[in-house]
């Protein structure tokens, strides 16, 4: 009998519940208002124990060095090579006249056709329709 229920589902009957004032969450909970508080060393439970932090020292700052007077100085009397790339220079690029599967031959044999007389209807309301 379960496997028959699972097999036709219908909607089952559920009895509403009833709210009751218990169960309303206010519209306002949740929400922050106001600033938050800060705390002093004074309203520390630790009191005297603890002080302010000491100022921080500033960064560490780095003053680099350029080089860029000196470096277009010693390229000023520099001159570039001029001219055309020898073809002992040159190389050719790799070619592929083939692709690595192109000498594989595909699975050859026969197929079985099933004939089968018996065909299954689609009975109603095992079709899903849309709206």
């Amino acid at each position: 009998k379960i496997v028959m229920q699972t097999m036709t589902p219908t909607t089952p009957t559920v009895a509403t519940v009833q709210e009751d004032a218990s169960q309303i969450v206010a519209p306002t909970a949740g929400q922050v208002t106001g600033a938050a508080p800060v705390a002093t060393p004074a309203q520390s439970p630790f009191g005297a124990a603890i002080a302010m932090p000491a100022p921080m020292a500033p960064a560490a700052q780095v003053q680099p060095a350029t080089v860029q007077p000196q470096v277009a100085a010693t390229l000023a009397g520099v001159q570039a090579v001029q001219g055309q790339v020898s073809p002992a220079a040159q190389v050719a690029a790799a070619t592929q006249a083939t692709t690595s599967v192109s000498g594989v031959q595909e699975a050859q044999g026969t197929a079985i056709m099933m004939n089968n007389p018996v065909q299954r209807q689609i009975e109603q309301g095992e079709l899903i329709k849309s709206n």
